[in-house]
């Protein structure tokens, strides 16, 4: 992904990682399916926040990920929606494996980069399970890095 990425792949990652949730959202929020109160949870990403070279886009899409949640956070506030954002540094998932192939230095050097080293979708999907739940009541608008020091680094 650099700046001569078709227009057609940079749309699509758009619309995969923003436009999706904020559809999803709208149709969760207008159409009553949610119980009052309740939350939602957006994955933006680490990406968002340190440059890197291979990630031009997939960046601004996680960056644009969170300046939604901070919007749609005041907007249904009223509704007693709960809107935040989880940023995840590298999982270990097939697509991030796949990645370590074109990051500079490869999966070692990603494993370098995380003084935790690399996490598993479970380190992630706690914090998640933390946010959904009752016990995160007076929550929204947030974002939670989880990257296992890499922001640090």
């Amino acid at each position: 992904e650099t700046l001569e990425a078709e227009d057609q792949i940079v749309q699509k990652m758009f619309k995969t990682n923003l436009y999706a949730g904020i559809e999803f959202t709208k149709q969760l929020s207008t159409n009553r399916c949610l119980n009052n109160p309740s939350s939602i949870i957006f994955i933006a990403s680490v990406a968002a926040f340190k440059a890197s070279k291979a990630l031009t886009f997939y960046a601004a899409t996680k960056g644009a990920i969170l300046s939604t949640v901070k919007a749609l956070a005041l907007e249904l506030a009223p509704k007693k929606i709960r809107c935040n954002a989880v940023s995840p540094g590298w999982v270990h998932t097939e697509m991030s494996l796949n990645m370590g192939n074109v990051y500079p230095g490869g999966i070692e050097q990603i494993e370098k980069s995380h003084p935790l080293g690399i996490g598993s979708v479970n380190d992630v999907s706690n914090l998640i399970l933390f946010l959904l739940s009752d016990e995160s009541r007076w929550i929204t608008g947030s974002n939670y890095i989880i990257d296992g020091g890499y922001l640090i680094n």
